[in-house]
């Protein structure tokens, strides 16, 4: 996680350049904002009781649908409520030129 650090620091700021992303080929809106810093910190203790694997890091989302950086790979990956895997970004770069 040491590594992205910097990335999940900064996410916030997203709020205010990037209203959309493009999902599986498809430009979708980004309904709720990207979390604060405090907020993804808070996430870590929650991701047991909402079943997301502790190797990912939610920084997006309601916690049915989120969007969850992997720690361990780098890579970015949007969750449905079921923990399906419905997108993946190979990295943070890829997912930011998104």
């Amino acid at each position: 996680m040491k590594k992205y650090i910097e990335f999940l620091k900064q996410v916030e700021s997203l709020n205010k350049k990037y209203a959309s992303i493009y999902f599986n080929v498809e430009l979708e809106a980004l309904a709720m904002p990207f979390w604060s810093w405090d907020e993804i910190q808070a996430g870590l203790k929650q991701r047991k009781d909402w079943e997301v694997d502790a190797s990912l890091i939610p920084f997006y989302g309601d916690w049915h649908d989120l969007l969850c950086l992997n720690g361990k790979t780098g890579e970015i990956v949007a969750l449905n409520d079921d923990r399906e895997v419905l997108c993946r970004w190979a990295s943070v770069k890829e997912f930011l030129s998104c």
